[in-house]
């Protein structure tokens, strides 16, 4: 199986500011990742900042913040590392929080569950 990709909607909290994204579902990264520039066009803030253990096993302290996030008609707010990365990463935690699984037949995601949260 290659890289998946998902087209999402991300922006923050408010919905003030969406954007269109292809986010890089990673299995191995446990939040959404946001690189700053992206972050900051949309509007999400960093609250606190937390330490976190990088793919090479190095620790970094990056920032927290809250995004607004939809994936397939899904919708959530969800906590967003704020942190340079090649590419925007979508994080096993959000993809339970949405009810998704990465699907390796499509490569693509699907839905784990029926979905009751909603945004107005």
């Amino acid at each position: 199986m290659g890289y998946v990709f998902v087209e999402a909607e991300i922006g923050d909290i408010k919905k003030q500011v969406i954007k269109k994204v292809k986010l890089l579902a990673d299995t191995g990264a446990g939040f959404m990742v946001i690189p700053p520039a992206m972050a900051h066009e949309i509007g999400i803030e960093p609250i606190t900042k937390i330490e976190v253990t990088l793919a090479d096993k190095r620790k970094s302290v990056v920032d927290l913040g809250f995004a607004y996030v939809k994936i397939i008609g899904r919708e959530a707010i969800v906590h967003a590392l704020i942190m340079e990365s090649p590419e925007p990463l979508l994080g096993t935690f959000t993809m339970q929080i949405l009810g998704l699984m990465i699907d390796p037949v499509t490569e693509g995601v699907k839905p784990t569950r029926s979905f009751a949260i909603g945004l107005l």
